[in-house]
């Protein structure tokens, strides 16, 4: 479970990261988040020196069709939140990953046959009344927050069954992505809009930066996504919208309605609830295998 609140946790702060890309395009943010993250892999993956992970790897169809279909969702995502956020629609995106952990929660009990506690139930119940009190406020259910909530819990869900590293999981989805991005970056260059390299030097690094801070958390998400519950991985999304509310609310000074305050308090009360829960049952589980290993 740490993997996962360490991903969602560095999700969370995207936003901060991705304001200081302007006056770069959704489309070339995305692209430059694919090809830098490949090539920050390969680097990684030269350091190691272990490359005896590929060969098997490539030749496991059902394996490469999962982490390249993974990645395909996955940059979806990307392309739709940037999306959002360039075309002034952020709250209908940030309602998308408030959504998402519904969608994955239901995946996981529906499609995985994962079973909650009353107290998860509870926790639940009370993420789906925030998400129907915002949704309430916009006054319809956007696209955008559909696509953005379909696509994060479809890549967690596919991440479940890759029988691969993280490191090499994510190495070879992105380089999958690198040509087909390359060449956009190639014709954005050639129509004059590319700004990696024409912009000042420090909007340049952080577009080639962005290549390590989008690989960090994949690969997190990679290593927790076989070890927990679809379930639990869905309850915990909440920290990455709900860091993003923070963002919004103290760097960027967005005033919220009040429906959308009673969205995030209730968000809040169900992620405690869940926390709470997991730690008892951490507790009780301890204390079931002390007592039996204390068996004679």
């Amino acid at each position: 479970m740490t993997y996962a609140v360490v991903a969602y946790v560095l999700w969370g702060t995207f936003p901060v990261y991705f304001s200081l890309l302007k006056p770069a395009s959704a489309l070339e943010i995305v692209a430059e988040r694919v090809v830098w993250c490949f090539a920050f892999l390969v680097v990684v993956l030269a350091v190691r020196r272990d490359w005896t992970w590929l060969g098997p790897t490539l030749r496991d169809r059902r394996r490469i069709t999962l982490i390249v279909l993974a990645a395909v969702v996955i940059v979806a995502n990307w392309l739709t939140y940037n999306f959002a956020v360039n075309s002034g629609q952020a709250v209908e995106g940030s309602l998308g990953y408030f959504i998402a952990p519904l969608v994955t929660v239901t995946i996981g009990v529906v499609f995985l046959k994962e079973r909650l506690r009353t107290a998860q139930w509870v926790a639940v119940a009370i993420a789906a009344l925030a998400v129907a009190v915002m949704a309430a406020e916009n006054g319809h259910l956007p696209w955008i927050a559909v696509v953005l909530a379909v696509t994060f819990s479809t890549y967690g869900l596919i991440m479940k069954f890759v029988d691969t590293p993280p490191v090499e999981a994510v190495a070879v989805g992105m380089g999958a992505m690198f040509v087909p991005f390359a060449v956009v970056l190639l014709a954005l260059q050639a129509n004059g809009s590319l700004v990696l390299f024409h912009a000042n030097p420090g909007t340049s690094a952080l577009l080639i930066g962005a290549g390590a801070v989008t690989a960090v958390p994949m690969v997190f998400f990679s290593a927790a996504a076989p070890l927990a519950p679809l379930t639990t991985l869905g309850l915990l999304q909440y920290i990455n919208p709900v860091l993003q509310f923070l963002f919004s609310v103290t760097v960027l000074n967005e005033t919220l309605s009040a429906a959308r305050w009673v969205g995030f308090a209730l968000v809040w009360l169900a992620l405690a609830i869940f926390v709470v829960d997991g730690l008892r049952s951490s507790r009780r589980s301890a204390s079931t295998s002390a007592v039996e290993l204390a068996r004679p």
